[in-house]
């Protein structure tokens, strides 16, 4: 347009998607007045001259302010040790794509420990992934151990103590699994128990990769075939006359969802229960 005071030939031009503001906006649109409108969630403030507003979501990425690109976990992922790695595990290659391509700007490729924030960014699939833990309500097993845990019994040095998870469920001994879907990533977990730590209160431990072999009188003075103790001194001098015995369940849980893997192992939970441990003697009488 002609500028009618200088003389000079003004020309506007309105790159696609920026909005041009009236230069004397009308009540209610802008001005001192109004109200402004809000910012918009995606902006682009790379490639274009002014920041512009971008579709959060297109060709199966989202919208990352911080890197000015389409953000999407790049599938397949470079071999273990390749360069883009910069010698770091764990983590994932993204792939980076630009609002507009050009000659020689297509996508590039980075490694990030964490997913890239985005106002669009799909939920972290470590994050489902805790939640799926969190459902499953795991907690410690149940104690079955003879001599039994019970007022009045009583096992007897030198004799085979027998432990066990009395009726394992999915939830104190597994495998159990829950999935949870968020933003159109869905995650499963499946957990289960790897090992059972059982402190006799003698000051030994034994390790059970197995849930045990419930004792049944049949087995008479027979030792436990996978998970057993022998205690060689009453519990005559302990607190209350009996032996406390910690059971320390500890889980493995694996992951998968959203292009990610993972594995959770510091998870455990200790149930206890109390033992007395007896000596025959024998009285020789003439």
């Amino acid at each position: 347009m002609l500028n009618p005071t200088t003389g000079e030939c003004i020309i506007a031009i309105e790159m696609p998607g920026t909005p041009v503001a009236p230069e004397n906006p009308a009540p209610g649109q802008g001005g001192g007045g109004g109200q402004a409108p809000a910012p918009a969630a995606c902006v682009d403030d790379a490639f274009f001259p002014v920041p512009t507003p971008v579709d959060c979501v297109r060709d199966g990425g989202y919208w990352s302010n911080d890197r000015d690109c389409y953000v999407a976990v790049a599938d397949p992922q470079p071999p273990a040790g390749d360069p883009i790695y910069g010698g770091n595990t764990g983590g994932l290659v993204y792939r980076c794509s630009y609002s507009v391509t050009i000659g020689g700007t297509g996508a590039t490729y980075f490694w990030s420990d964490v997913p890239p924030a985005g106002p669009a960014a799909p939920p972290d699939p470590a994050v489902l992934a805790q939640q799926a833990v969190d459902a499953m309500q795991l907690r410690a097993i149940e104690i079955g151990i003879v001599p039994e845990a019970a007022p009045g019994r009583m096992g007897l040095v030198g004799l085979p103590t027998w432990m066990w998870v009395d009726q394992p469920a999915e939830n104190t001994y597994g495998p159990i699994s829950r999935t949870v879907a968020a933003g159109g990533v869905s995650v499963t977990a499946t957990a289960e128990v790897r090992n059972v730590v059982w402190s006799m209160g003698d000051g030994r431990s034994v390790t059970c990769t197995t849930a045990g072999t419930p004792y049944a009188d049949s087995y008479e003075r027979q030792s436990s075939p996978d998970c057993g103790h022998t205690y060689t001194r009453t519990s005559a001098g302990q607190p209350g006359g009996a032996y406390t015995v910690a059971a320390t369940s500890s889980w493995t849980i694996t992951w998968a969802g959203g292009g990610q893997t993972g594995t959770i192992d510091d998870i455990s939970f200790t149930q206890e229960a109390q033992v007395q441990i007896g000596e025959l003697q024998v009285i020789q009488t003439r």
